[in-house]
Formats: structure tokens, C-alpha cells, sequence
């Protein structure tokens, strides 16, 4: 497992979207299941999921979604990647990822969800009070961290960290 993977140089074409998509496409080829037809959403659950909640996704998430939205085993092992149906408003934020015993979430800010690759912000989710915080610059590069942390926390071969 992992051996015909070069993860630095994968690592190293993640100038933009469409390299994070490559990466995590080698990442899963080598390291985990590669990802097949069938394990992202369909278009009509992310258009349904846009129509409920007032505004078109960013491309990136939209992308996303497509590519790896149904591999729970890639995306929520420990915390989890919302589904489609499960996207909410909160706060000025687009809340997409929850913790697992949800005491942090994730969300793309309203204010630049426009943007094809927007930034991502975190906070406490047991203090809704307290603000925002950025981060990650970009979605796609979120969506690299969330294969990347599911897939050492939680492989199906066990642990591939500390708690081994």
C-alpha cells in the first residue's frame, strides 16, 4: 500500500483546486480505496441542497462534493463532512464539517462564498457565541487536510497514529 505514490512531488501540484483534487485522487489511489464513479453526490442532491438554502455553493465545494461526498470511510470517520441535505446557515458561515462529538465546526464565510475556492473558517461549536476564526485559505485545501486527518485517525486497518 502507498508504494507506487509519490505523496511529495502529488503534494507539491497543489497550486490550485484542480491540483488538490489530484492529490487527493493519488493520496486515496495509494493509500486507502481510490475513489470510483459513484462516491460523490449527485448533482441533483447538491442543487436541491443550493435551492434550500438560497445560494449556489462555490465551485470548490460544489467539486467536492462531487468527487468524494459518499466515502464516508474518506471523510467521516472521526469528524464529519455534512451531507448535502445536512448544509446549514449559522452565523454569517456556510457550516459544512462537524467534529465528532461536535465541539468544533467548519464553514465557508458568507461573505465570500462567491469565490470559487473560498477561505474556510473554524470555532468552538459549544460557544456559538464566540467568533469565527480562519482556517484555511482555500476550500479545496480543506478538503486535503479532511482526507488526510480521516485517513490517519481513523484507517480501516487501524490507527495509523499514536492510539495504535
Amino acid at each position: 500500500m502507498g508504494e507506487d505514490v509519490d505523496l511529495v512531488a502529488a503534494a507539491g501540484s497543489i497550486e490550485d483546486r484542480d491540483g488538490a483534487w489530484d492529490f487527493i485522487r493519488c493520496f486515496v489511489r495509494g493509500w486507502r480505496t481510490p475513489i470510483l464513479p459513484g462516491d460523490g453526490c449527485d448533482e441533483s442532491e447538491i442543487t436541491r441542497a443550493e435551492a434550500r438554502l438560497g445560494l449556489a455553493l462555490p465551485a470548490a465545494m460544489r467539486e467536492a462534493y462531487s468527487l468524494f461526498g459518499r466515502r464516508s470511510d474518506l471523510t467521516s470517520r472521526q469528524d464529519r463532512l455534512l451531507s448535502p441535505d445536512q448544509l446549514r446557515l449559522e452565523d454569517g458561515a456556510l457550516v459544512y464539517r462537524v467534529e465528532s462529538q461536535h465541539v468544533v465546526e467548519w464553514a465557508v464565510p458568507l461573505s465570500h462564498a462567491d469565490e470559487d475556492d473560498p477561505p474556510v473558517w473554524f470555532r468552538d461549536a459549544g460557544a456559538v457565541s464566540e467568533p469565527w476564526r480562519n482556517y484555511l485559505g482555500r476550500f479545496s485545501l480543506a478538503s486535503v487536510e479532511i482526507i488526510l486527518s480521516e485517513s490517519v485517525l481513523c484507517a480501516e486497518e487501524g490507527p495509523l497514529n499514536h492510539r495504535a
